[in-house]
């Protein structure tokens, strides 16, 4: 059978998909440091917030990179799991 990918959020009519959720946990989990991976839910929420603002900002007409946006987020996750401890 084939495996449908499911749609667990959506921002602007842009979907997220489960497998990209799961590609950023592996990302997080092997590049992050040991013992300090952040949960589903807090990636999910960078993602949600990474969608708003390019959405955000692609409205307005004004140009993020991808990267500048995910250095961002990778830097607010550090902060938060610093203070979850």
């Amino acid at each position: 059978g084939q495996l449908i990918d499911n749609v667990i959020a959506s921002v602007d009519d842009q979907p997220i998909f489960y497998t990209e959720l799961e590609a950023e946990y592996q990302l997080h989990q092997e590049q992050g440091p040991k013992g300090k991976t952040p949960t589903k839910i807090q990636i999910l929420g960078n993602m949600v917030v990474n969608k708003i603002l390019l959405a955000n900002a692609a409205k307005k007409g004004v140009h993020i990179k991808k990267e500048e946006i995910e250095r961002y987020l990778r830097a607010r996750m550090e902060t938060i799991l610093e203070q979850v401890g």
